[in-house]
């Protein structure tokens, strides 16, 4: 699912709608996390596109539509870099 979503969204910064990802996940559980899933998110700050979803799926349990490009994929501002809120920057 994440890669299929990453592939299918115009943008040229993977890198950054990953993190984006993790910024997401992180907002949503920064209350219900163990230490345990802190250490294994934490490994992939600095390699966002690395991180394996598989093992903790609960983490990937966010708003996909709310992330999903809406507009014309041919539009040259489809291609720009993801916006980050401030929370998602300061998680990220």
């Amino acid at each position: 699912m994440i890669k299929q979503f990453t592939e299918s969204h115009p943008t040229t910064d993977k890198g950054r709608l990953t993190s984006k990802f993790l910024a997401q996940m992180m907002l949503k559980c920064s209350q219900d996390i163990s230490d345990e899933q802190i250490t294994y998110l934490q490994q992939f700050k600095a390699k966002p596109i690395e991180l394996d979803f598989t093992p903790n799926e609960a983490l990937i349990n966010i708003d996909w539509k709310a992330l999903e490009f809406k507009g014309d994929q041919e539009d040259a501002s489809a291609k720009r870099a993801v916006d980050m809120s401030p929370e998602e920057s300061l998680m990220s």
